[in-house]
């Protein structure tokens, strides 16, 4: 009879900590931004402030969800343009995830935090795939201005490019402002691959054309032996 009661009470004793301490539950996803058509500097500042949240939060993935119908692809694809080259320019790539949602009402989007073990957010879309590149014929990467805050150039990922194949090659034109300007200007981008992005200089040639106002920067990629 000790014996059972005994066991009893121990039962008790369990069954209340059990009752005190809750199974923990899982973690979930968490909303920190919600946008529609938005500005080059308005989406900008969301981007900053959803990094610094990612900063704040180093364990957790990060999730943008662009969503958009058939009249508006071009802009969509704008948002994902400055949104990844943000984060190739300033952040780490491999924290974020870009998810295409081509069946929404209007254009707008999300960010996401997504801590360990926790479920993504319902959705609508998939994956943003990478652009598929023919490095057969010349054609042009990027640009950069120096009025061009929106600029979604990424200078690391066009280097990463001319270096993936022996097959191609890099061919920057500088439109300058003034002439005097120009080695300036073709000094300062020959530095960045070279020493930035270990980009050879052998692997890029770097011309001059007319003037611009402001400065321009075209950047080409070319296959060997071919002329753009």
């Amino acid at each position: 009879m000790k014996q059972t009661y005994l066991l009893a009470t121990i039962f008790l004793i369990l069954l209340s900590l059990v009752s005190m301490h809750p199974a923990q539950e899982k973690p979930k996803a968490v909303k920190v931004d919600e946008f529609g058509k938005a500005t080059c500097d308005d989406l900008l500042s969301r981007i900053s402030n959803f990094q610094i949240q990612l900063s704040n939060n180093p364990n957790v993935a990060g999730l943008a969800v662009l969503q958009f119908d058939s009249t508006s692809i071009n802009k969509a694809r704008w948002y994902q343009g400055l949104i990844r080259s943000s984060f190739l320019n300033h952040f780490d790539i491999t924290r974020l995830k870009i998810i295409q949602d081509p069946n929404a009402k209007e254009i707008g989007g999300s960010f996401w935090l997504v801590p360990p073990g926790a479920e993504e957010p319902s959705y609508q879309g998939t994956v943003w795939p990478d652009d598929t590149l023919d490095l057969s014929k010349p054609f042009l990467y990027g640009s950069s201005s120096d009025e061009d805050v929106c600029n979604t150039f990424t200078p690391k990922q066009y280097a990463d490019l001319i270096k993936s194949s022996p097959d191609i090659r890099g061919r920057i034109i500088i439109y300058p402002m003034f002439r005097r300007h120009q080695k300036e200007i073709a000094g300062e981008w020959s530095k960045t691959f070279v020493e930035k992005y270990n980009l050879p200089r052998n692997r890029f040639k770097i011309f001059f054309r007319k003037r611009s106002d402001p400065s321009y920067v075209e950047f080409w990629v070319v296959p060997v032996n071919k002329k753009k």
